[in-house]
């Protein structure tokens, strides 16, 4: 993983989003990034497809105005004050958000999108939010997501996981994993970080490795820790291992609080895949994690 040079950071307006800025700023004055503001103006969706004139265009150049201006606003409020090769730029779209995203981030050569993440709707607890699943299925680059970034914070406040201290790398063991430990290592030398690799055998909740009960849950465990020692050797590390059992994302969850991480980093590339199995779960730790997430 390369150091970030542009960072795009969608706006809504939301209690989540305000709360994404502190986030927004470390990450930009860490790796001295361009910043590119995106903001998109929706299409009301009872414009689609219907013989009655529901919506003016007049009306949606006035709604893509006021929203080109908030956007100019914003910027001025809340990026003015960082040092960079370049003041913040601010770019509005319209249209689908996930789709108006995925597209900016191609078309201008981000490298990193950061969002918070938040579902709609009656099935909230199960949903990261129509938005934040296109983008995570569809960018080709790394997608940074805080799913319980929830409070706004001053200018001048601090913010939980805001430093990134500790590191929390859970892999999955199959081909994209040494791609993840790299990229863990190379974010842990930038920000002088601790890792922990994690891994979640596929046996019933349990505790650590020595805790495995039967003779083949700890052949398992022993297995998993042998692949992991031969993915380490050949990215060049030597971090921490920890195994559980049970749940991934709730022993994911359970690991990042009780470890305090700062940041979880795992890899998309399963998430990207039409018929993937493990999407779900990738998806369940973003949505579940105490702190950010970075799909690499």
């Amino acid at each position: 993983m390369k150091d970030f040079q542009h960072i795009l950071f969608p706006v809504d307006y939301s209690a989540h989003c305000l709360s994404t800025l502190l986030y927004v700023k470390e990450m930009v004055r860490s790796y001295n990034a361009r910043l590119t503001l995106l903001h998109v103006v929706e299409i009301p969706i009872n414009s689609y497809g219907s013989m009655d004139i529901a919506f003016a265009p007049d009306s949606f150049d006035k709604m893509f105005k006021i929203g080109q201006h908030k956007l100019t606003t914003f910027g001025k409020k809340h990026f003015d004050d960082l040092a960079g090769p370049s003041p913040a730029a601010t770019v509005c779209d319209w249209g689908d958000p996930g789709y108006a995203i995925v597209a900016q981030a191609k078309a201008r050569g981000a490298d990193l999108i950061m969002m918070p993440t938040h579902g709609h709707g009656a099935f909230h607890d199960f949903l990261l939010g129509s938005t934040t699943t296109r983008v995570l299925h569809r960018a080709e680059c790394i997608v940074w997501t805080g799913a319980h970034v929830e409070k706004e914070y001053g200018e001048n406040e601090s913010a939980p996981h805001v430093r990134i201290k500790k590191i929390l790398c859970a892999l999955d063991l199959e081909r994209e994993s040494r791609h993840v430990i790299e990229a863990a290592a190379t974010l842990a030398k930038k920000f002088s970080a601790h890792v922990s690799l994690f891994h979640c055998v596929p046996v019933p909740e349990s505790g650590p490795t020595e805790d495995f009960a039967s003779p083949f849950d700890r052949f398992l465990a022993h297995s998993a820790r042998e692949k992991l020692m031969k993915m380490q050797e050949r990215a060049g590390t030597h971090f921490e291992v920890v195994l559980k059992g049970g749940n991934i994302s709730k022993a994911v969850r359970d690991t990042a609080a009780h470890q305090w991480n700062d940041i979880i980093v795992i890899g998309r590339g399963h998430v990207k895949d039409a018929f993937s199995k493990l999407r779900s779960n990738a998806y369940a730790i973003m949505r579940d994690a105490p702190c950010p997430v970075l799909s690499v």
